[in-house]
């Protein structure tokens, strides 16, 4: 299976950051406010030590494509203060940028700001884009989920690999289908979180070699 060694590795990413730590109740719990996100640094924790950081130059996404099927994915942490309360939201997600490719996507994202967890049901649209913003590619990626273990979310996932963990983007906004119509129509997130830099973990932006097979 195409990419399948990838995603099980993006997988094991995500387990490794998303199931260690136990919840957290969280007192500042408010479904339906967006949480507010803080800007962090690195600062060369012990837990930093300990994770990869083998990052990938983003490159020409032409020239990337022209090589292979662009992919995208990471794991790693970041903090949210919420209602002045710090929580250690988590998040694993490999994306496949060929259309015949994205049932191997995965997205999970553990919100402990909000004492739930998102798992991407599937992807219904994948876009990498490199015109926006000069000498940047940016990954856009739109699907269903549950969130807290319930259906009718769809998400909208955008990130950046801006050389190191603490240069990257992982912007992640949630969206209740309230006329429950199973189309994306929303225009308001019901929760959005954006971690403008990682405190743990990394994001990459690359290319993979489209006739490998497993």
């Amino acid at each position: 299976m195409r990419y399948a060694l990838i995603a099980l590795m993006a997988i094991l990413i995500a387990c490794a950051f998303v199931l260690p730590a136990a919840p957290v109740n969280s007192l500042g719990k408010s479904i339906g406010l967006g949480s507010d996100s803080k800007q962090v640094k690195d600062h060369g924790s012990d837990h930093d030590n300990e994770v990869m950081e083998n990052e990938k130059d983003t490159g020409d996404i032409e020239e990337m494509g022209a090589n292979g099927t662009l992919l995208a994915g990471g794991g790693g942490w970041n903090s949210v203060n919420m209602s002045g309360s710090i929580y250690k939201n988590t998040f694993g997600v490999f994306i496949d940028g060929d259309s015949g490719n994205w049932s191997y996507s995965s997205l999970v994202f553990q919100a402990r700001d909000q004492d739930s967890t998102l798992h991407a049901l599937n992807f219904t649209n994948v876009v990498f884009d490199n015109t926006s913003v000069a000498n940047m590619t940016y990954v856009h990626a739109w699907g269903w989920a549950t969130f807290d273990d319930t259906q009718g979310f769809w998400f909208h996932l955008v990130l950046m690999d801006n050389g190191s963990r603490s240069n990257d983007l992982f912007d992640l906004a949630l969206y209740k289908d309230t006329n429950k119509n199973w189309i994306m129509d929303e225009t308001t997130p019901l929760l959005h979180w954006v971690f403008t830099g990682l405190e743990g973990g990394n994001i990459w932006i690359g290319a993979g070699n489209q006739d490998s097979e497993i």
